[in-house]
C-alpha cells in the first residue's frame, strides 16, 4: 500500500499564508512528505481541514466583491 497523501493536484501556494490552496500543506511539508513518519503525516492530515477552511473564509469576501464588480454591482472599496 502506498503512502497516503492529501494532494488533489491543485498545487498552488497562497502567497499570504504559504498553504497550498488544494491540500492545505506548506511547501516545506509537501517537499518533506515522503520523509515524514506515518504519525506526522496523520497529524498533519488532521490539521488540513481547518487550514483549508481558514483559507476559504479569508478569500470569500474578496471573491464576492470581485463577482459583484464583474456584474456591475457595488464593490466594497472606499
Amino acid at each position: 500500500m502506498g503512502i497516503a497523501t492529501p494532494c488533489n493536484s491543485v498545487c498552488t501556494l497562497d502567497p499570504q499564508s504559504g498553504f497550498c490552496l488544494g491540500c492545505g500543506r506548506t511547501g516545506e511539508e509537501i517537499a518533506c512528505w515522503l520523509g515524514f513518519s506515518a504519525e506526522r503525516r496523520l497529524q498533519l492530515m488532521q490539521e488540513l481541514p481547518d487550514r483549508l477552511a481558514a483559507l476559504t473564509s479569508r478569500e470569500a469576501p474578496a471573491a464576492k466583491a470581485a463577482e459583484r464588480a464583474k456584474n456591475g454591482g457595488p464593490s466594497d472599496a472606499t
